[in-house]
């Protein structure tokens, strides 16, 4: 069963949502999760739309530092570099189609180059490849294929690793949102909002 969600106007505090067989949903600013400790030595994004969503996207990493992180959606690499330089001790794995693959076309010259802290490259596509080899998994970062089936198999994918956080880019796309609260249905993970963002994550209550 779906449940659509929709935010009609941007409220400026923080409201929770709950939804039967699901965690609630959190509707938050990100001032509640940008710090000035967390931000701290931060490598912000200087392309437009892009500043705030990876200084979430940093913090978060920060806060809950976990031991090992997967990310679908390499592209350039800007992601992988926020997040290792978040968290300097965690073990990033990274998926991205093979080289010169649609939509992209990207070389394989140019997948990742963006980062040149220690990360481990994985090529495949997200919907078949064998995540089970990587698991247990404490966090994902979200930000491959912008579309519903992707995104809900993805976070399919991370429950079973076992995820303490799973971190979204791009759920201001509805159907984008809507497979994160879908993908999340019965289990016990809080979703979250980042209202003023393109960012989601969801939280395990047992790391809060």
């Amino acid at each position: 069963m779906k449940h659509k969600i929709i935010l009609s106007t941007i409220i400026f505090f923080s409201f929770t949502i709950n939804i039967n067989n699901a965690a609630s949903i959190t509707y938050v600013k990100s001032d509640t999760i940008v710090t000035e400790n967390l931000s701290k030595n931060a490598i912000i994004r200087q392309e437009a739309g892009f500043e705030q969503d990876f200084l979430v996207l940093h913090c978060l990493v920060k806060k809950h530092q976990p031991k090992n992180l997967f990310e679908v959606g390499t592209c350039e690499g800007y992601g992988t570099l926020i997040m290792a330089n978040a968290c300097p001790s965690c073990s990033i794995i990274s998926l991205d189609l093979p080289p010169n693959s649609p939509p992209f076309f990207l070389p394989a010259s140019r997948i990742g180059f963006k980062c040149k802290k220690p990360y481990t490259q994985v090529f495949g596509e997200s919907l078949t490849y064998n995540y089970e080899q990587h698991f247990p998994v404490d966090a994902w970062f979200i930000d491959g294929a912008h579309d519903y089936d992707h995104v809900k198999y993805e976070t399919e994918q991370a429950v079973k690793g076992k995820a303490h956080l799973i971190v979204y880019h791009d759920t201001d796309i509805p159907q984008v949102f809507q497979a994160v609260i879908d993908g999340l249905e019965g289990t016990s993970y809080d979703i979250y909002r980042v209202i003023d963002t393109r960012i989601s994550y969801a939280i395990h209550p047992e790391t809060k």
